[in-house]
């Protein structure tokens, strides 16, 4: 079977809910309608930018980028880069290697990364949203 990479919410008020991705691609995090991973309805939200941060996939592989987010991005509590107020770092290269049972934070809301298998997967879709626990 293919590594399949789920993203888990562990806090926060989606928590519970799970993201499958299994082609390589990227997938971006934020409140904006058009994001892989909406993150929004909750007035605790309001901590989440429009596009937060990207996810680069190429299973088993992730990688995070933040894409200048106001409250930063963070695995594992290191920060992917700095805040969107601190211009100077953004030449720097900052993308983060994630691993299987790493902890994404953007603003308020945590979400565990899992490379998985999963036998259920509709080929169809690109991505899986509200997972089973399977998958």
């Amino acid at each position: 079977m293919a590594a399949t990479i789920r993203l888990t919410v562990l806090t926060g008020p989606h928590k519970g809910n799970r993201y499958c991705f299994r082609d390589p691609g990227g997938a971006t995090l934020g409140r904006g309608s058009g994001c892989d991973v909406c993150l929004t309805g909750d007035p605790r939200d309001l901590c989440i930018s429009r596009r937060h941060c990207q996810l680069t996939i190429d299973p088993p592989n992730v990688e995070v980028d933040d894409l200048g987010s106001a409250n930063g991005t963070y695995v594992n509590g290191h920060p992917c880069a700095a805040h969107a107020n601190d211009a100077a770092s953004h030449d720097a290269s900052t993308s983060i290697e994630a691993k299987d049972g790493d902890i994404l934070t953007i603003g308020g809301t945590s979400l565990q990364i899992s490379i998985i298998d999963c036998p259920q997967w509709d080929e169809v879709e690109r991505i899986k949203k509200n997972c089973t626990a399977i998958c």
